[in-house]
């Protein structure tokens, strides 16, 4: 079986500040390809490097979905006035709306990797693999499969071997058609569905 696969790899991405100027973030692939960050986008995966705390950037009409990379775990204030804080965990995904107005507090500095959705364009789901599940991942049903060798090495089929940080889009790949070839291998899995 063939599947179509575009190759991301670390030397490639774009790094820009974020849209509130607050901090910095590596943009890893966006959709369409031509558009930037202020644009209408329908989807935008990226990495993230937070050093001090403050409010992330607003996306009205998007879902965001970020995962806890590196660093103490931070605590996520939303809306003006909220005193209850989510707190992350490491390699747990968390879902939010991007209009909510959210508010970072970190021990230290971090590193997190996001998902941005348009609403009723695009919809996606996160899932964080390591390498000793033994080729058993968990997959949504999706028209693509993103993903993103966080740590370790990784296999893509027969002749796509990666390193920490490089990625690929696949067209409706399964799941068994990754492989992890170290023990200490993490990998950031995104099942997006793109909507006509």
């Amino acid at each position: 079986m063939t599947f179509d696969i575009l190759p991301l790899r670390a030397q490639d991405y774009r790094r820009m500040p974020w849209k509130n100027g607050g901090g910095m973030t590596t943009e890893v692939l966006i959709y369409p390809r031509d558009l930037s960050l202020q644009d209408d986008f329908t989807y935008r995966i990226s990495l993230a490097q937070l050093d001090q705390s403050g409010p992330f950037s607003t996306f009205p009409g998007y879902d965001r979905i970020i995962v806890q990379l590196s660093g103490e775990p931070m605590d996520l204030f939303h809306d003006e006035g909220e005193d209850r804080a989510e707190t992350l965990t490491l390699y747990e995904p968390y879902s939010f709306a991007g209009d909510r107005p959210t508010r970072a507090v970190l021990r230290g500095s971090a590193q997190d990797f996001n998902v941005m959705v348009k609403k009723g364009q695009a919809s996606a789901h996160v899932d964080v693999w390591r390498g000793q599940e033994g080729g058993r991942y968990p997959q949504a049903a999706a028209d693509f499969l993103f993903l993103m060798a966080w740590q370790g090495r990784w296999s893509w089929g027969d002749q796509q071997e990666w390193g920490a940080i490089d990625s690929c889009l696949i067209r409706a790949a399964p799941a068994s058609f990754v492989r992890a070839l170290t023990p200490d291998a993490l990998c950031l899995a995104v099942s997006l569905t793109v909507k006509a």
